[in-house]
């Protein structure tokens, strides 16, 4: 049977150079979406300021998301300290 034997051996060959290509797709895939998410956590401080309740003006920078984000939380930094 050494037809068969080298026939089998050159499968698993085969399969073993598709399982590498796979793992190679599947860990750029997931860097691809890491630095996708990365990204889309960016900071966009611009300078600002808060009124608080006790009609105080606080300047320093805000950071800017989309208004949805924006109505849910405020990021604020003032003298480098970001503060929520």
């Amino acid at each position: 049977m050494p037809v068969l034997d080298s026939f089998l051996g050159f499968n698993i060959l085969i399969l073993n150079k598709i399982l590498i290509l796979m793992k190679r797709v599947v860990l750029h895939f997931l860097l691809i979406l890491n630095i996708g998410i990365m990204s889309a956590q960016t900071q966009n401080y611009l300078p600002g300021y808060v009124i608080t309740l006790e009609h105080d003006t606080l300047r320093g920078k805000i950071n800017f998301k989309t208004d949805e984000q924006n109505a849910k939380v405020c990021y604020f930094r003032a003298n480098d300290i970001s503060v929520h």
